[in-house]
């Protein structure tokens, strides 16, 4: 077994409304087996945050109302990545979006609505602040690894939604981006099989188990977050 990715990331921390919130700092390292271990680092104050204006109405129409997760693009990430959001079923994301095509082969299919992709980014200023990785993430195809460009180049900040009409919350989806991510990496070694074979439940399943692991390392809230497989 040998050390495949390391990577430095960020969870928040708050301990009361009128405390700070801190950015703990973890590092992660995934082997290719697919295990993964954590450290700490430390922490840094959280930046101050600004909430964007959800476009579409989440209070007005008949139907229920579901949480959902924003995937903020470069240029509206005002220190974090993403945030929840409650939507109407009325909402388009849940009958027009299209859907993640690795997350409908690991049974946790998820709809991607875009809320203000950039039209013609090539060659625009503005283009890179329109890049959003992690709904690059979600849209790569299970035979080659890669994105239609429609999903590589202007993306903008896009909204998450769980086929199946039940809550999607954070973490989950930050556990299918980093799972999709080491899937990506597995590609770059050049044959293919090695993550299409990953792209199943079960291979899903055992991937959240070890990151769950993983994060609990400093944020117990992890301790306590079912699969999302659980009903």
């Amino acid at each position: 077994m040998g050390l495949f990715e390391s990577r430095f990331m960020g969870c928040s921390r708050g301990v009361a409304d009128d405390s700070p919130v801190e950015i703990l700092q973890i590092r992660l390292e995934i082997y290719s087996d697919g295990s993964i271990t954590a450290s700490g680092i430390g922490s840094t104050p959280a930046p101050l945050m600004t909430t964007p204006t959800l476009p579409y109405s989440t209070t007005s129409g008949e139907g229920e109302m579901i949480q959902c997760v924003r995937v903020f693009c470069k240029r509206d990430r005002k220190g974090v990545s993403s945030e929840a959001v409650v939507l109407n079923t009325s909402h388009p994301i849940f009958s027009s979006a299209p859907v993640s095509p690795v997350s409908k082969l690991i049974k946790l299919p998820l709809r991607v609505f875009q809320e203000d992709p950039l039209p013609n980014p090539l060659g625009h200023p503005l283009r890179g602040l329109y890049e959003n990785q992690g709904i690059t993430y979600l849209m790569i195809q299970p035979d080659s690894g890669f994105a239609p460009l429609e999903y590589q180049d202007g993306v903008g900040t896009a909204v998450v939604a769980r086929d199946d009409r039940k809550p999607l919350y954070e973490k989950h989806l930050e556990a299918v981006l980093m799972f999709l991510s080491h899937l990506l990496n597995l590609y770059s070694e050049g044959d293919f099989m090695v993550p299409q074979r990953k792209m199943t439940r079960f291979g899903f399943g055992d991937f959240f188990q070890s990151y769950k692991r993983s994060r609990a390392f400093l944020d117990q809230a992890w301790e306590l977050l079912d699969s999302p497989f659980e009903d």
